[in-house]
């Protein structure tokens, strides 16, 4: 409709939009951005950033531009870009009179990539993975080829690192091969018409809300069916705020007065300081709201009311400024706009995620457990299919700890772990179970008396469900942890037969736990649980010796209201020491 109030063709412009730009004189603006590019500068001014894509030759002035622009309003490191032949990629942006805009995408250099196979193990994919076991959680989008996306979602899941995928970019559906890794989905209302083919607007062109919940619940049953039953929803309505539905949302219960269901969370918008209220530019403020909103809720560790809020402050500065990259706000100007008046913000409902409480000073950060610090290239991630095994060898004689981590891309884990020293001995043995390999990972260390050693890890689980598994040497300070932890907390005494419980602190993200003995045999159960009698995780050891081989593990604790219980299975002449630690995520 646009199109045609402008002179420009109207439908059938838009059924052929590269030749419409192509036709038009201009005049155009050429400014540095790109989907990417801009939620990465965004991201950048909340926590550190990494953007990896292709460039084109052909536009070496302005990937100069672009790469001096990302690092100024965003400090992005860009080394994990590569040149090739061609173009860099292009968004046409056309803007009317009331300063929306129209996008036109020409791919440029970001549609040439390495195959799935190359990104997955080869050469020219290890950058790529090196990067994903660096970083707190991977942000998607689709102006690069479906195989990339999928190729690194793969890998993140693998790792443990969460998956947000920015749908825009293009209309068409999202890949099935992308559903199965995927952590948040993150459309505007027309996005997730496109992915679901669930209109969710009424005859009047604007959103409804049972219309957009009928597409969530589309989009949901779609991933549940890949194997994916915890994938979070997010949903921007521009300058109407934003919807959030919880990995656990149906649907059902009763609605607040708001209006909203439980595990909905609901955000509305920041009043503009601009002379008139009206937007001067809205190009790149969704990239910014999505980029902020991940570096926030993942690197900052903010909770999801806090994250969009702090998102859709970001996205309201940005368009109050023409121009897209250089439109991101410092997170100081951010933190400013947070103390001003919103628009369209209802109360959360009560069963909506609510923002993270105020960590206790005493509570420390979280110690380097997951799969990406256990091998950080991914070099020694290996996938273990349900009944199979695989196995790590060490012969380091001066080192005595390793390290272990298992996750999977939200499925259940059933897993024996096993340390193996000669051919027939086995000394100490491990039985992993997770509700959710994604939120709560198999985290533990593995004491290897200073010996050659074999770590095993075995799946129990049946063939639908895989899980990465990896395992090094452990360096300090988690090398020594074993020993740091009980020195430095009073521990409690469990005698055979005996449990023990324990409530933690709402605020903890994490928390470790050392279960050993005076060298005698160690026979015991530790477990997460949340609610009364609700197993979320749980460890099953045992060794002959619970002072040469104490069990460490960590449970990541993303739920409030958790308790860690053990039991000792031993008869009662063996008893065994606890020692537990919070820390904050």
């Amino acid at each position: 409709e646009k199109l045609d109030e402008a002179g420009l063709g109207g439908a059938a412009a838009a059924s052929d939009p590269i030749s419409l730009v192509q036709s038009i004189d201009g005049p155009f603006v050429q400014k540095t951005g790109g989907k990417g590019a801009n939620a990465a500068a965004a991201a950048g001014q909340t926590a550190a950033c990494e953007f990896i894509g292709n460039l084109g030759r052909a536009s070496s002035v302005a990937n100069t531009a672009l790469l001096a622009d990302m690092q100024q309003f965003g400090g992005v490191n860009t080394e994990g870009c590569s040149e090739l032949e061609g173009p860099t990629g292009t968004a046409y942006i056309l803007q009317f009179e009331d300063n929306d805009n129209a996008i036109v995408l020409v791919g440029g250099a970001n549609q040439d990539w390495p195959g799935l196979a190359s990104l997955l193990g080869g050469n020219e994919g290890s950058g790529l993975r090196a990067a994903i076991g660096r970083s707190s959680a991977v942000m998607l989008q689709r102006e690069v080829p479906d195989h990339v996306n999928v190729a690194v979602a793969q890998c993140a899941a693998a790792l443990g690192k969460d998956v947000f995928m920015d749908v825009g970019g293009t209309d068409s559906p999202l890949d099935p091969a992308l559903l199965p890794y995927l952590g948040v989905v993150a459309p505007n209302e027309s996005e997730l018409t496109f992915i679901t083919g669930v209109e969710t607007k009424g005859p009047d062109g604007k959103p409804e809300l049972q219309r957009v919940r009928a597409a969530v619940a589309a989009l949901k049953d779609s991933c549940r069916a890949a194997g994916n039953p915890s994938v979070e929803v997010l949903v921007t309505f521009g300058g109407e705020g934003s919807l959030h539905f919880s990995a656990g949302w149906d649907g059902a219960g009763e609605a607040a007065a708001d209006g909203a269901l439980p595990l909905e969370c609901r955000m509305g918008s920041f009043v503009l300081g601009t002379a008139d209220g009206r937007p001067v530019d809205t190009t790149g403020a969704g990239d910014c709201f999505r980029g902020s909103y991940v570096a926030a809720r993942y690197a900052d560790g903010k909770g999801v009311a806090e994250s969009l809020r702090w998102a859709a402050a970001a996205a309201s500065l940005a368009c109050e400024v023409e121009g897209a990259m250089v439109s991101m706000p410092d997170r100081a100007s951010i933190c400013e706009r947070l103390q001003g008046p919103m628009v369209g913000a209802p109360p959360a409902s009560p069963g909506a995620p609510a923002p993270q409480a105020e960590m206790p000073a005493g509570l420390q950060p979280a110690s380097a457990w997951g799969i990406g610090e256990v091998s950080p290239d991914a070099s020694l991630v290996q996938r273990v299919e349900g009944k199979s095994r695989k196995t790590w060898r060490f012969s380091d004689l001066s080192r005595e700890r390793v390290q272990v981590a298992v996750s999977s891309a939200g499925r259940p884990v059933h897993a024996d772990i096993q340390l193996w020293l000669g051919p027939d001995w086995t000394p100490y043995t491990l039985r992993a179970y997770s509700e959710d390999g994604k939120r709560r990972p198999v985290q533990t260390l593995v004491g290897t008396r200073c010996k050659a050693a074999m770590v095993e890890v075995r799946n129990l689980g049946e063939s639908e469900f895989p899980f990465a598994a990896a395992a090094n040497y452990a360096k300090d300070p988690m090398a020594s942890l074993p020993i740091e932890l009980p020195a430095s907390t009073p521990g409690e005494r469990v005698d055979g037969g005996a449990l023990r419980s324990f409530a933690l602190d709402p605020a903890a993200g994490q928390v470790e736990v050392v279960l050993l003995t005076d060298g005698r045999q160690l026979n015991a159960r530790v477990e997460l649980l949340v609610g009364p009698n609700n197993p979320k995780q749980s460890y099953e050891v045992f060794t002959n010796n619970g002072e040469l081989n104490s069990l460490c593990v960590a449970f990541d604790t993303p739920d409030a209201g958790a308790t860690v219980r053990v039991v000792n299975h031993a008869p009662v002449e063996f008893p065994c020491y606890i020692h537990v630690r919070e820390r904050r995520a």
